[in-house]
């Protein structure tokens, strides 16, 4: 029983991933109006201080 489930389970994985290219993602276009956004400590740059999250918390609470 143990040799046919070795061999059975990976080639019924196999069929099952090539079996169905109907199934692919397909890649769609996204228009875009404007520029991308990105946070400026990703680039490197200084954050200003009301993007960071101290900061947020501290105008929240009152301090």
């Amino acid at each position: 029983m143990r040799p046919f489930l070795l061999i059975a389970v990976p080639l019924s994985v196999l069929l099952a991933a090539c079996a169905s290219p109907s199934n692919a993602p397909t890649i769609r276009a996204i228009d875009q109006s404007s520029s991308l956004k990105v946070h400026p400590g990703l680039l490197g740059k200084t954050v200003p201080a009301e993007s960071q999250p101290q900061a947020a918390a501290a105008d929240k609470s009152g301090n």
